[in-house]
């Protein structure tokens, strides 16, 4: 790999990085038009890894890219999030089942703590940041190919929804 290419590639996932994070925490709508030269200007790169951090995205399911269009943010109907709900309900309890033997006594105290913050909070979005933290700080103990990613995944793609129920 070039030089020129590993700095775009490191470029890429480092816009991916804030993309996604965007996409998490609401910056962006289901359906909303994602603008290339935009993200290229507020990242200062060119459009290159911007498109590279777009395929990232679309990899992981929060992000349509149509041919000759433009990206957008993925949507789901109710009956995809239904079942990627339920899937992420059958999963995750198999994934905890290979992580919490090898939780640290810290770790299982840090769960205890956002736990209590859950439990006072009125704010929504603060509660579905800490719900989120809650769950998926406790799913990288085991070393898992695909499971532990599939979940995460399913906790991705169906964020913007959570904000609904």
């Amino acid at each position: 790999m070039t030089p020129a290419a590993t700095a775009h590639g490191a470029t890429g996932a480092r816009i991916a990085a804030g993309l996604r994070l965007s996409i998490l925490d609401g910056a962006y709508a289901p359906g909303e038009r994602i603008r290339q030269d935009e993200l290229a200007e507020k990242h200062g790169a060119s459009r290159l890894p911007v498109r590279e951090a777009l395929r990232m995205l679309e990899a992981e399911g929060l992000v349509t890219l149509i041919a000759n269009t433009g990206a957008w943010v993925s949507k789901l109907s109710a009956t995809d999030c239904e079942e990627m709900y339920q899937m992420r309900e059958r999963l995750e309890p198999l994934l905890l089942r290979l992580n919490v033997p090898l939780l640290t006594e810290e770790e299982i105290d840090d769960l205890d703590f956002l736990a209590d913050r859950m439990e006072t909070s009125n704010d929504v979005e603060r509660f579905l940041r800490l719900d989120r933290e809650f769950h998926l700080s406790c799913l990288d103990a085991a070393p898992t190919t695909v499971l532990g990613d599939t979940v995460k995944s399913l906790w991705n793609r169906t964020q913007h929804y959570r904000r609904a129920r």
